[in-house]
């Protein structure tokens, strides 16, 4: 399912220069238009956010379900976990057996033995055996606060984000911004439509805030490649 014009040494030249790159064009097109369609029109969006007390996820049906004041007080717990540090507000879904046939199938390419010999070749890492995956949509005020994706839990060799974006404007916000050890912005990356953008862990990056006047969602797959 890979672009069979990709320029691979390209790819891994600016990833050894820079520790990421983003590659345009990533996919063959049908393909990309195949999973992106089925992002957009077949995912059922669970929304997550970190409160106080840990991780929160409410399905659809819930979130439609709730009153005025619960959505008001959830948005509180949001912006008051935001303005203390670490935070995210953002819809979700875990790509690890996604009802939808299309995203199944897209993830296990991913985590096929072709496509991780192109990460393997790109980011250097020969021990790389599989990824993990999430399909991601950032609405209106959605967001990501900086992180680094550093754990215990697992071991992360490479972050990835494919781009499923059809159309966006850069004053939407919704950018995938990079940065160095002293918090400077390196690089910006617009949502875009059949990207992929791969990067080291440790590196800081934050998603900044899609702005309510925003005509769109911001649609990408998410994970890491990991090592044993």
């Amino acid at each position: 399912m890979l672009n069979e014009a990709l320029d691979w040494d390209l790819a891994r030249t600016g990833y050894e220069r820079s520790g990421f790159a983003r590659i345009e064009n990533i996919l063959q097109p049908d393909y990309a238009n195949t999973v992106g369609n089925a992002l957009i029109h077949r995912t059922d969006w669970e929304l997550c956010y970190l409160s106080a007390h840990g991780p929160v996820s409410i399905s659809s049906q819930e979130l439609a379900s709730c009153s005025p004041q619960k959505v008001a007080e959830m948005n509180r717990e949001i912006l008051a976990k935001a303005a203390g540090g670490f935070a995210y507000f953002y819809f979700r879904r875990a790509l690890e057996g996604i009802p939808c046939d299309e995203l199944r199938e897209f993830f296990d390419y991913v985590r096929g033995e072709n496509f991780l010999g192109f990460i393997k070749y790109v980011t250097g890492n020969l021990g790389i055996v599989t990824a993990t995956g999430q399909a991601t949509c950032y609405r209106p005020s959605c967001f990501l606060r900086r992180h680094t994706d550093s754990t215990d839990v697992e071991n992360r060799a490479a972050a990835y984000v494919f781009g499923f974006t059809p159309v966006w404007q850069a004053d939407w916000g919704g950018m995938l911004h990079i940065q160095d050890s002293t918090n400077a912005i390196v690089a910006t990356h617009k949502p875009a439509f059949n990207t992929l953008t791969l990067f080291r862990v440790p590196t800081a990056h934050f998603v900044s805030q899609v702005a309510n006047y925003a005509q769109g969602a911001r649609y990408t797959t998410t994970g890491w490649f990991l090592t044993p």
